[in-house]
């Protein structure tokens, strides 16, 4: 949800650190292996060079302005770029707390954040292949199977209003379709 988004930005975290890495990690996607082990070497002008865990294949990451501006300026290339906590536990601690704080009423974990990137993207019209190479992903079928569930939801009422409606076209009779219909009941 795109208010709980901004609300949870807005809102004070008590380690800057971990708010400016989920907050990155809001616009990127990065799972907590690639957000808590990310370098200076990895942040380029436009992107994050991150290599997949999975895969064992870099990525290039396209960096939305408000995760370069939280990165900020890199002087040492094999430097942290963020100072976490040592584990995601201690991490999702801190970010549970934060969620409370904002008064948000859910159960969130680091890899919450990157289901909400899948979600908004998809949310607003990018296809789900485009989704699934954004997030690193070989192919579609996990992110189909995982990432989609709240937008397929959310997205039936919207699904209905792209069919086309003609009962305000002046050249659609809705009295004589309702009357061809009953005449053959």
């Amino acid at each position: 949800d795109l208010d709980e988004y901004k609300t949870l930005i807005n809102t004070f975290c008590p380690n800057n650190e971990v708010k400016r890495a989920a907050v990155t990690s809001m616009y990127s996607g990065l799972r907590w292996c690639d957000a808590s082990t990310l370098r200076g070497w990895q942040v380029k002008e436009k992107t994050l060079k991150i290599k997949q865990s999975k895969t064992g294949e870099y990525v290039d990451v396209p960096l939305h302005p408000v995760a370069r501006l939280l990165i900020g300026k890199i002087d040492d290339p094999k430097a942290l770029v963020f100072k976490l906590p040592t584990s995601n536990n201690g991490a999702n601690d801190i970010l549970r707390n934060w969620v409370k704080e904002a008064k948000i009423d859910k159960y969130i974990t680091w890899h919450c954040l990157r289901h909400s990137v899948s979600d908004i993207m998809q949310s607003a019209g990018v296809h789900v292949q485009t989704v699934a190479a954004f997030l690193g992903q070989t192919t579609v079928k996990y992110l189909l199977s995982t990432y989609t569930k709240r937008v397929r939801q959310r997205d039936t009422v919207h699904a209905i209003e792209v069919m086309p409606d003609y009962t305000t076209d002046q050249d659609f009779d809705m009295q004589s379709l309702l009357q061809q219909l009953s005449e053959v009941s």
